[in-house]
C-alpha cells in the first residue's frame, strides 16, 4: 500500500454515528493516485438505520476542490478537522466511529530499495538534504523510467536514542538525524541510479547512507522504526510530533526550538538541586565519630566551605549559560575558546561538547573529596529527603538518576 493508510487510498469507509446509525462513504471516480493532485474529489454519502439497510435520506455527494486537503509542503493538514465536511477523517471520533475501511492497493513495481540517511551535523544543516531529496523524489516519479517514494521516515536524535538505534556508520557517536526511505520502480538501473543520488546528498550534509537490496536487509532497516513503545522512555521532539505537521523547510528550526526547551528547563532543574544542596550544606550536618570516639568539627567546617563555594562557582557558570544561551561563546571567558567553532552557547550545549552535568562532574566530585578527607568522621547525605521535602522538583528519570549515583558515597 503505497504512502499507507491515508486518504489517499480509501476506496470507501462505513461508520457508526452517535445516535446509533450506519453511514458509508464512497469515494467516487477514484484517480488512484494523490488526492491532492486532482481538481475536485467527490464522496458518496449514504446514511442507514440500524439494519444497515433502510435508507434514511437520499444519499449525499460531497465535492472537494482537491489542492484544499494539503497545505503546500505537509503531508497532511492537521488544522483543517472540518475538512469541508467529510465525515470520519480527521474528526478523532467526534462524529463516529470507523468500523470497516476499502484500501485502493497498489502494484508494488518491480525493484525496491530502501535507503538508510544518518547525518552527524546540526539538525538544521541536514534539513536541506531532507528538502532536496524530497524534491528529487517528486521529480523522478515524473520521468520514464518513474522512479517513485514508498515510504519516507523521519527519526530525531532523541527517537533515535530511545529505540537503540544501531549505527550503521562507522562513527562511535549516534546520528543526530535519520531519514529512511523505500523507493520502487520497474526498472532495476533508474532505481539504483536514484538511490545512489541521495547518497549522493547525504554525504554532502556531513551525513551517510546506506541502501538495502534483499527483503531481509530491507527489513532490517525499518525496525527502529517499528519500535513504537519506546518513546515512552522519553519526552521531547518525536512525541509532539506525532500531533503536529511540520513543513520540511521548517523541521530544522522546528528540532531547534524543541531543543532549547529541553536545554533550557534541563538547566533550570539543575540549579533548583544546586539550592537544595546548598541549604542542606548550609545546616548543621550529622557527624558519626570515629572508633575512639572523635568527631572533628573544625574540620567539617572547612569542608563545608568548600562544598559551599563550589556550588556558588557552579551556579555563576550555569546561570551564565542560561542567561546567554545565544550569545557567542566568548561570553565564558577564557573558557569559551575550547568552543570557538561554535556560533553560539546554545550550538556548543545542543552538540554535548559544552556539557552542564551535575551528577558525575562537579558536584559529585565535590561530594567525593568531603567524604574523602572526613573518612572517620562520616558525613551522611540523603538526597532523597531533598526530594522528599517538595524543596526541589526533579522528573522520575532524574530524580532515579540521582539516586543511583548517591548510593551511598557520603
Amino acid at each position: 500500500m503505497l504512502w499507507g493508510t491515508a486518504l489517499d487510498n480509501l476506496a470507501s469507509w462505513r461508520m457508526v454515528t452517535p445516535d446509533g446509525d450506519w453511514m458509508e462513504v464512497e469515494r467516487l471516480d477514484h484517480n488512484l493516485g494523490k488526492i491532492h493532485d486532482i481538481e475536485t474529489a467527490r464522496f458518496k454519502i449514504s446514511r442507514f438505520a440500524e439494519d444497515m439497510k433502510t435508507l434514511l435520506a437520499e444519499p449525499q455527494v460531497l465535492e472537494i476542490p482537491g489542492p484544499s486537503f494539503r497545505k503546500v509542503g505537509l503531508g497532511k493538514d492537521v488544522t483543517d478537522k472540518f475538512l469541508s465536511g467529510l465525515p470520519g477523517i480527521q474528526k478523532e471520533g467526534c462524529d463516529g466511529l470507523i468500523t470497516s475501511a476499502t484500501f485502493i492497493l497498489h502494484r508494488m513495481p518491480k525493484h525496491v530499495r530502501t535507503i538508510a540517511l544518518e547525518f552527524f551535523g546540526n539538525v538544521s544543516n541536514a534539513v536541506p538534504a531532507i528538502v532536496e531529496i524530497k524534491d528529487y523524489l517528486d521529480a523522478t516519479a515524473k520521468k520514464e523510467p518513474a522512479v517513485i517514494m514508498a515510504g519516507l521516515e523521519h527519526m530525531d536524535e532523541r527517537y533515535i536514542k530511545a529505540v537503540g538505534y544501531a549505527t550503521k556508520a562507522a562513527r562511535q557517536q549516534r546520528p543526530k538525524m535519520v531519514l529512511i526511505a523505500d523507493i520502487a520502480s520497474d526498472d532495476e538501473n533508474a532505481v539504483g541510479e536514484v538511490a545512489s543520488a541521495m547518497v549522493r546528498m547525504c554525504n554532502a550534509r556531513d551525513g551517510e547512507g546506506f541502501i538495502a537490496v534483499s527483503a531481509e536487509a530491507r527489513k532490517k532497516f525499518w525496525l527502529d522504526r517499528a519500535r513504537t513503545a519506546a518513546i515512552a522512555k522519553h519526552t521531547n521532539a518525536f512525541k509532539i510530533n506525532e500531533d503536529v505537521v511540520i513543513p520540511l523547510p521548517r523541521l530544522g528550526d522546528y528540532s531547534d526550538g524543541i531543543e532549547r526547551i529541553n536545554i533550557e528547563l534541563s538547566i533550570k532543574n539543575k540549579l533548583k538541586l544546586l539550592d537544595a544542596l546548598e541549604v542542606f550544606m548550609q545546616g548543621e550536618l550529622p557527624l558519626q565519630a570515629d572508633e575512639d570516639g572523635n568527631a572533628d568539627v573544625a574540620m567539617v567546617k572547612t569542608k563545608q566551605v568548600m562544598a559551599l563555594k563550589l556550588l556558588s562557582d557552579l551556579r555563576t557558570r550555569w546561570r551564565l549559560i542560561l542567561d546567554n544561551l545565544d550569545a557567542p561563546v566568548d561570553v565564558l571567558g577564557e573558557a569559551g575558546q575550547a568552543f570557538s567553532h561554535y556560533e553560539s552557547l546554545f550550538r556548543a550545549v545542543q552538540s554535548y561538547d559544552l556539557r552542564i552535568d551535575v551528577y558525575k562532574r562537579q558536584v559529585m566530585r565535590m561530594f567525593k573529596v568531603v567524604s574523602k578527607r572526613l573518612h572517620h568522621h562520616l558525613v551522611r547525605v540523603d538526597f532523597t529527603r531533598l526530594l522528599a521535602t517538595g524543596k526541589i522538583a526533579l522528573t522520575a528519570s532524574t530524580a532515579t538518576k540521582v539516586c543511583a549515583v548517591t548510593r551511598p558515597i557520603l
